[in-house]
């Protein structure tokens, strides 16, 4: 769970991988504050931002601040297991 341009957001394992193979896809959705239900909506693309991902935790952070030295992409989910 981590916040994108002000919206609650979560992540998900968008499918399973084949055997032997550790899973690489995944969604990410906002939920969307609509008047008398709130539903998770999927994101297409982080924007400027890139997602830090393990297995207790996540941070988002904006790429081109973060990643002076050019070793961080936009839209990009970095995932460690």
């Amino acid at each position: 769970i981590f916040e994108l341009c002000g919206k609650l957001a979560v992540v998900s394992e968008a499918n399973a991988a084949p055997k032997g193979y550790k899973a690489c896809c995944f969604k990410v959705f906002e939920l969307e504050d609509t008047p008398g239900r709130n539903i998770w909506a999927e994101v297409t693309t982080l924007g400027e931002h890139a997602l830090f991902l393990g297995p207790q935790s996540s941070k988002l952070v904006h790429a081109s601040t973060a990643g002076r030295h050019g070793r961080l992409e936009e839209n990009r989910i970095y995932y460690h297991m």
